[in-house]
């Protein structure tokens, strides 16, 4: 065999290997991405794994985990460590698994710096104004009942997380004080999970969106902020209010009045009742005008921590929700910005770079 016919078969076979790399990598590109849809703490679980050579298997793992933490934590499901402190006897503590007790640490700083805005204490409010567990679905189809003043004063008193819980970190204990009072995590669980979980599998890049509790992984990804819609508001005509990056190993958390609500019908129109309860009165939070907040959305490396935070601010509002988001960056402990939407359908930003309105 001639020289120049080596050179040309090894060219050839040269040629043949790269056009086979070049279709292992498109097969391997076609099969790393993947979305699957779930539903895990009464609520919609999305996760698209961009980049993985298993991304079914990615997804499941979110999906387990996320179980896992709903049996944590859920104040529904018998047997949770939240079922079991809102069960147990005054002054006997009840033993926790460490997720709780790494909630409970973010919980406690966010209640002590908005004076108590953000309280998952407030779970007996909750359950009174018909927003807890399976009690919304039923009273959304009309068995809806407004409380009365009595009522609202008597479960405010069980309510007050610095008072009706004792934390034992060194022992992972919680200790109710107070006969009634109860605890529930829903305003910061979903937080907590959707963050976690990314390192609970292999995909070097994913997106996970519980609920509207987006953590992403591996990549920058643009997410809406979603339009404040409800009944008695008509003049949106899009979905997203706006959009704002998320970059690699940020969470975002938006809270708002539009959520959850329910509405009854008088003689002077239509009332609404959302289920963001402000603890200082023990009513839904007052999201009208200027200074009210229909909408707040925070963006954090602490998935737990925008969650609490955004619940705060539609508590407190505009101008104190503000003073909070300066406190909490003057703090420190961990990074934030936020898009607030007041009662006019204004917006503010706060640090919140690449925002666009829609």
């Amino acid at each position: 065999m001639k020289t120049g016919e080596v050179f040309i078969k090894v060219k050839y076979a040269r040629i043949l290997v790269v056009l086979i790399i070049l279709a292992v990598c498109v097969a391997s590109f076609t099969a790393c991405s993947s979305t699957r849809y779930y539903t895990v703490f009464n609520t919609n679980l999305t996760i698209d794994v961009k980049s993985s050579s298993t991304p079914t298997k990615d997804a499941e793992n979110v999906y387990e985990y996320m179980s896992g933490l709903e049996s944590i934590l859920s104040p529904t499901v018998e047997g949770s460590d939240i079922w079991r402190i809102n069960a147990a006897e005054v002054g006997v503590p009840t033993s926790c698994h460490q997720e709780t007790m790494e909630i409970m640490r973010v919980a406690e700083y966010v209640f002590e710096m908005s004076a108590g805005a953000y309280d998952p204490s407030v779970y007996p409010l909750v359950l009174l104004w018909q927003f807890g567990g399976g009690q919304y679905k039923s009273a959304e189809i009309g068995g809806f009942v407004l409380p009365t003043d009595e009522q609202i004063a008597s479960n405010l008193a069980l309510v007050g997380l610095n008072r009706a819980f004792r934390v034992d970190y060194d022992n992972n204990t919680i200790t109710k004080l107070i006969s009634g009072a109860k605890l529930d995590f829903g305003g910061i669980a979903k937080g907590y999970a959707s963050d976690f979980a990314r390192d609970k599998v292999s995909a070097k890049k994913i997106l996970i969106n519980l609920g509207g509790n987006i953590s992403v992984k591996g990549k920058d990804f643009v997410v809406g902020v979603a339009n404040p819609a409800r009944r008695s508001r008509q003049l949106f005509g899009t979905a997203y209010f706006g959009t704002v990056p998320l970059h690699d190993g940020e969470c975002i958390s938006t809270s708002g009045d539009y959520e959850r609500y329910y509405f009854l019908t008088t003689e002077s129109g239509e009332e609404y009742y959302h289920h963001i309860i402000d603890t200082r009165t023990g009513r839904p939070a007052d999201t009208s005008g200027a200074n009210g907040i229909v909408s707040a959305t925070v963006i954090s490396t602490n998935g737990a921590f925008a969650d609490a935070v955004a619940t705060a601010i539609v508590v407190l509002g505009k101008e104190k929700g503000l003073e909070l988001l300066n406190r909490l960056k003057e703090d420190g402990r961990y990074s934030l910005s936020a898009i607030l939407i007041d009662g006019n359908f204004a917006y503010t930003t706060f640090d919140a770079e690449g925002f666009k309105k829609e």
